[in-house]
C-alpha cells in the first residue's frame, strides 16, 4: 500500500517536472534532443502511475532505488566537478539509451515467456533458440557469397530476418506440441529442445561464428546513423515498446488473455498452452534478431544461459513460477533491473582504500568483477521469489 502511494505521488511529480523541462528545453534548448530529459520524466511518471495501479509497485520501486544507488556510486566524488556533472555520469542520455538497448533482447523474449509462466509453464530453450535464429539470419545473408545481399540490399536482409523469426515461432510451436501431446512437464521438454537447438545452431554454423557483410539489420541494435537521428534511440527500443503495448492489451483485454489467466479457475488450457508456447517462440525469434544485430554475426555459442535472464526478469517483475501471476510491464521492469545492475557494476567507481586493501577483488579503479554482478543478481532473484511467497501466504490468509 505504501509503495503504491509513493509511486503515485512520484509519478505525478515526474509528469509535472517533465512538462516544465520539456517546454523550457524546446524554447531555450537546442531542439528535440535537448528535451530528452523532460520527455523521459514524462514517460517515467506515466509508468509509475500505471505501476501503482497494479502488482508492479514493488519491482518499480526496486528499480528506482537500484538506479538511484548507481547514480550516487558511479561518480568519483574525489574529483572537483560540478554536482550536476557528477550525478549525470550514470543518468545521462547515452547511458540510459544503452541500458534500454541492452534490455531489449531480454525484454522482447520476456514478452512471450510472461505468458508461458502465467500458464504454469517454463521455457529453458530460449537461449539456444535465439542463437539458432541469429545463425540462420547470418547464413541466409551470406548465402551465395553475399551476392543476394548485393543485388537486394533491403529485401534480402528483411527476408532473412523473417525466416529467422519464423524459425523461432516453429521452435515454440514444437515445444508446445510436445508438452500438450506427450503430457510431459515443460522443464524436461524444453531442456531437451535446448540441447537439440544448440546442436543445430553449431551444425549450421560449422561450430564457428558466421560473419556477415554490413547491412541495415545492424542498425536495429546499433548506433544511429546520421539519417536515423530522428529516432533519438535505436529502433530495437521502439520495436520492444510497441510489442509490449500490444501484448499488454492482449493479456488484459482480449479473450485469449482471459484464457491464459483462466488456469486458476480450472478451465482446460491445452490449446491455449500450445498457442502460448508458439507465441513465446515468436518473441524469442525477435530476440534472436536483436542478438544478430548486436553482435553483427551469427554465433552458435551466443546467448548462453539467456533463458535464465529471461525467467529472472519475469520473476523479478512479479511473475510466479507457480503460474497465475505475471504482467508485461513487470517483466520489462525486471529486464531493466538486470541491465541497470550490469551497467552500474561495470561503471561503478572503486574507492582507493578498497583497491589497496582488497586488490584480489577490486583489480580496477572502475567496474566490479563479473562474478559480483552475478552474486547481486542471484540475491535479487531469491528475494523476489521470497516476496512472492510471502504475498501468496498473505493472500491465502
Amino acid at each position: 500500500m505504501i509503495s503504491r502511494i509513493i509511486l503515485r505521488y512520484l509519478g505525478f511529480a515526474s509528469i509535472s517536472l517533465g512538462l516544465v523541462l520539456t517546454v523550457l528545453d524546446l524554447i531555450w534548448g537546442d531542439g528535440i534532443l535537448a528535451a530528452f530529459h523532460g520527455s523521459l520524466l514524462l514517460v517515467f511518471g506515466v509508468i509509475c502511475i500505471k505501476a501503482a495501479d497494479g502488482d508492479v509497485a514493488g519491482p518499480a520501486i526496486a528499480m528506482i532505488v537500484i538506479f538511484s544507488i548507481f547514480v550516487l556510486l558511479v561518480p568519483d566524488w574525489s574529483e572537483q566537478r560540478p554536482l550536476y556533472y557528477q550525478l549525470t555520469r550514470f543518468a545521462n542520455f547515452e547511458n540510459i539509451s544503452n541500458i534500454l538497448r541492452q534490455s531489449c533482447m531480454t525484454g522482447a523474449a520476456a514478452l512471450g515467456v510472461t505468458f508461458i509462466i502465467i500458464v504454469g509453464g517454463i521455457d529453458l530453450s530460449a537461449g539456444s533458440l535465439a542463437a539458432l535464429v541469429g545463425v540462420i539470419i547470418a547464413v541466409m545473408i551470406q548465402s551465395g557469397g553475399g551476392s543476394h545481399l548485393h543485388e537486394h540490399p533491403v529485401m534480402w536482409p528483411l527476408m532473412a530476418a523473417s525466416v529467422g523469426i519464423g524459425i523461432g515461432l516453429v521452435g515454440g510451436l514444437l515445444n508446445g506440441a510436445l508438452i500438450t501431446s506427450l503430457r510431459i512437464v515443460p522443464f524436461i521438454i524444453t531442456l531437451g529442445s535446448m540441447m537439440i537447438l544448440r546442436g543445430t545452431a553449431k551444425y549450421l554454423g560449422h561450430e564457428s561464428n558466421v560473419p556477415t557483410e554490413r547491412n541495415w539489420l545492424w542498425s536495429i541494435m546499433g548506433n544511429l546513423d546520421d539519417d536515423m537521428k530522428w529516432l533519438v534511440v535505436p529502433p530495437a527500443i521502439w520495436i520492444t515498446a510497441a510489442l509490449a503495448i500490444i501484448m499488454a492489451l492482449i493479456l488484459n483485454y482480449s479473450r485469449f488473455g482471459r484464457h491464459v489467466i483462466a488456469r486458476l479457475c480450472g478451465i482446460p488450457v491445452e490449446r491455449t498452452k500450445l498457442f502460448v508456447y508458439t507465441l513465446g517462440g515468436f518473441f524469442v525469434g525477435i530476440a534472436g534478431l536483436f542478438l544478430y544485430s548486436r553482435i553483427t554475426q551469427g554465433s552458435p555459442t551466443s546467448a548462453d544461459a539467456f533463458e535464465l535472464d529471461v525467467i529472472a526478469a519475469v520473476v523479478i517483475g512479479g511473475g510466479s513460477l507457480n503460474g497465475g501471476k505475471g504482467s508485461i510491464l513487470g517483466s520489462l521492469v525486471g529486464a531493466l533491473i538486470l541491465n541497470v545492475i550490469a551497467r552500474g557494476c561495470a561503471q561503478i567507481h572503486i574507492p582507493e582504500f578498497l583497491q589497496h586493501n582488497l586488490p584480489s577483488i577490486f583489480t580496477n579503479a572502475t567496474g566490479l568483477p563479473t562474478y559480483v554482478q552475478q552474486i547481486v543478481t542471484g540475491i535479487i532473484i531469491i528475494v523476489a521469489v521470497l516476496l512472492d511467497r510471502l504475498r501468496q501466504r498473505r493472500t491465502a490468509q
